[in-house]
């Protein structure tokens, strides 16, 4: 706040400045361009203390949930997993094993659709209580991100995309040596995702940052990029 408070009465000076009588037009641009530049910079202060919205996207393995974790610890959000949640939603503890058929179980419709719904809801308390979140999910479907980034737009904050991706040989075999976890994905269930998969909409990519985790993370770069989308 006082930041932002500063570089307004920065801008208020220039401003008044910048009317007077008796200065030459030199002077009067200069003065301009700082007023200018102090609203600018008091914008960015006001926005860098606003909650934010981030979705990640990207199949199974491509190395969504390292990238959230990264975010977690560097600019710092609260992080909502939808495996954590489809399982909490079925009474089931994070690492349980609920291994089905591509669509079955507690990965049927129902289900999907059970949890993308308790996930905007948690994200929705989250935002609202002041603090960014980060939604660790799929989001292969256009019709399951639009619910939040409508959220995000009813709020007036931003909503960014960051979508990870690797050539599939990688993915298969992140696939085939991955250590158990909360996620229940195999072979089968990635290569349903591959075939089904849809590039975001154009203006979805216009706030998305794309990664490839096939190459070394350079954490800072990533903050950056997000910062900046």
């Amino acid at each position: 706040f006082y930041l932002v408070y500063r570089a307004l009465v920065r801008a208020k000076v220039d401003g008044i400045r910048a009317r007077q009588t008796g200065i030459d037009d030199r002077e009067k641009t200069l003065a301009e361009a700082e007023a200018r530049r102090y609203l600018a910079l008091a914008h960015r202060y006001a926005q860098s203390g606003r909650p934010r919205l981030i979705l990640t996207r990207g199949v199974s393995a491509s190395g969504k949930t390292t990238l959230s974790g990264v975010l977690v610890e560097k600019p710092g959000a609260i992080r909502i997993r939808s495996d954590v949640e489809r399982k909490r939603l079925a009474g089931l503890p994070p690492e349980a094993n609920a291994r089905a058929a591509v669509g079955q179980g507690i990965y049927d419709s129902a289900g999907s659709h059970r949890t993308y719904a308790r996930l905007l809801e948690l994200a929705g308390q989250v935002l609202d209580a002041g603090f960014s979140v980060i939604v660790d999910a799929a989001f292969l479907d256009a019709s399951q991100r639009a619910p939040f980034r409508a959220m995000a737009a009813s709020r007036n904050i931003s909503c960014t995309i960051i979508e990870a991706g690797a050539p599939p040989a990688l993915l298969r075999e992140r696939i085939v040596s991955r250590a158990r976890g909360a996620s229940d994905a195999d072979l089968a269930v990635l290569e349903h995702q591959l075939d089904r998969w849809q590039p975001l909409t154009a203006d979805e990519k216009a706030h998305a940052v794309q990664v490839d985790t096939s190459l070394p993370l350079d954490r800072d770069a990533l903050v950056a990029r997000l910062t900046a989308a």
